[in-house]
């Protein structure tokens, strides 16, 4: 054996002292390396390590604990990516895990990426219907919002309830993204919501205010039918409803049916005469119309009136619809002797006459005497009794007073034969009170000269006859009948008439 030298000994010793030294300066640092390393281990770790998002929004991911660089990385960069700094976008439905690389380590956080939908029954709604609307592939809380409630509101469950006309936005937030749709709320009404027609009448009505689909429908189809356009047609007289509907909700129509119809479909009549139409059946507006008006006229109100000679067709229209009578005129029959010749004076009355105090049509005079005494004379044609009036008033004043007669004279048959008289005295000293004379004779017999015999038909005072005699009044009566008579011989004459008394029935008048 080898002995060792002293130096390589010296060697050995310090070598092993060396080691000594630096296991124990290791054995000194040892509670902090351990303590360090310890509290790194147990902080370490990510903020989430599950999160359900929304495709479109992000979120940011922290490892908590790391002073270094962090490693992100997307199983599934279709689904969610992650950027350099944590930031994780999704991008649609899905089911994604998110790594963190530190010092060799790994922390995971596992994404699900949810794509949401709007769920919406119907956009345009009836005022006061109610939806339920709905969210469909999430899981995650929903916020709902009307951008106009005052429109259509919605409740924390979704409920949606339609208020007035109008626009809204509905929205749904779901994870921090908006989904929204906008809503019509409509307030529909019938153009017409009771409406009278007649049989075989068209008519359409229409539901304003929507523009969604309408269905129509009659509540009997044996009264009316109704178009898939609203135009309903009257078929059978009587009652019953149309309907309107939109999307559930009903809107109805009160019909009734009417069948006029007119009293007379053909008439046959003579010119110068009136007939009265009638619409029958019905309650509405009637407008009356002729074809030809030079035959036949019609009134407002129906009355037909017969010009001249022919054929005309009188209308009536109700509804649109028209109800039709045929109208035959003819010429009247000839009219020989009395009163054909009244029939001529009718005629000059017309052309040249004029209206008197109580409305009749009139030939008239008025003139004054030698004595100063006024005179107001006509012969009239009433046209309501169809009869002829002959009237004389005298004024004569005397002593600053005036006297006043009136001769009245009507015939008492329509064959012009027989005819009454009246004188009406009337007494200024009496304060204007007087008495009437009456008499009745055959036309036939009465002459210029003619003497009747009067009675007392009217007085205003009992004694106001007393101061005269009877052969006085008679005298009266026949007097201002005589005179009566002459004027109406003149006006006769002065209006060129063609006619005398005599062509007038009183055929002894001289």
């Amino acid at each position: 054996m080898k002995r060792e030298t002293r130096k390589g000994r010296s060697s050995q010793i310090l070598t092993v002292f060396l080691m000594a030294l630096m296991l124990s300066a290791s054995v000194l640092c040892l509670p902090f390396g351990t303590a360090r390393t310890a509290q790194a281990a147990e902080t370490i770790g990510l903020n989430k390590t599950v999160s359900r998002m929304v495709a479109g929004t992000k979120t940011t991911l922290v490892l908590n604990g790391a002073e270094g660089t962090v490693k992100w990385t997307s199983s599934n960069t279709a689904v969610a990516s992650v950027s350099k700094t944590g930031v994780v976008t999704a991008k649609k439905a899905g089911t994604v895990t998110i790594t963190a690389q530190y010092e060799g380590k790994k922390y995971t956080c596992k994404i699900f990426a949810e794509e949401p939908q709007l769920v919406t029954e119907k956009t345009t709604m009836i005022k006061g219907q109610k939806q339920t609307l709905t969210v469909s592939g999430t899981k995650l809380k929903v916020r709902w919002s009307s951008s106009n409630p005052s429109v259509a509101s919605v409740s924390a469950q979704g409920v949606l309830t339609a208020k007035r006309v109008g626009d809204t936005v509905v929205s749904a937030t779901v994870g921090g993204k908006k989904f929204s749709e906008t809503v019509t709320v409509e307030v529909p009404a019938l153009s017409d919501t009771s409406l009278t027609i007649v049989k075989n009448q068209k008519k359409k009505i229409t539901l304003n205010g929507t523009a969604q689909k309408v269905t129509w429908s009659v509540g009997n189809e044996a009264i009316a039918s109704v178009s898939a356009s609203g135009v309903i047609t009257g078929k059978k007289v009587g009652n019953t409803n149309v309907f309107a509907v939109v999307d559930g909700v009903r809107y109805i129509c009160k019909l009734r049916v009417d069948g006029p119809y007119l009293s007379r479909k053909s008439l046959t009549m003579t010119q110068g005469t009136t007939q009265q139409l009638y619409v029958r059946a019905t309650s509405l507006p009637v407008r009356w119309l002729t074809n030809k008006t030079s035959v036949a006229t019609v009134s407002t109100s129906g009355e037909v009136t017969a010009k001249s000679a022919g054929t005309a067709v009188i209308t009536a229209v109700v509804n649109g619809q028209k109800y039709t009578c045929n109208v035959t005129v003819t010429k009247p029959a000839a009219t020989t002797g009395v009163a054909g010749n009244y029939e001529k004076l009718l005629k000059v009355i017309r052309a040249k006459g004029g209206v008197d105090s109580k409305g009749f049509l009139a030939l008239m005079e008025s003139g004054a005497l030698d004595d100063g005494s006024t005179y107001f004379t006509e012969i009239a044609y009433n046209q309501s009794n169809k009869k002829f009036v002959y009237k004389t008033r005298v004024q004569i004043k005397s002593e600053g007073s005036t006297l006043q007669v009136e001769t009245r004279m009507v015939f008492s048959d329509n064959a012009y034969k027989k005819a009454t008289a009246q004188v009406d005295v009337t007494l200024p000293d009496y304060g204007d009170q007087g008495f009437g004379l009456r008499t009745s004779f055959a036309t036939g017999s009465y002459t210029a000269r003619s003497n009747q015999k009067f009675y007392v038909a009217m007085r205003t005072d009992p004694n106001i006859t007393d101061e005269f005699t009877n052969a006085e009044l008679q005298k009266i009566g026949n007097t201002y009948l005589q005179f009566s008579f002459e004027t109406w011989a003149y006006l006769l004459k002065a209006n060129n008439t063609n006619l005398t008394l005599r062509n007038l029935g009183f055929t002894s008048y001289r």
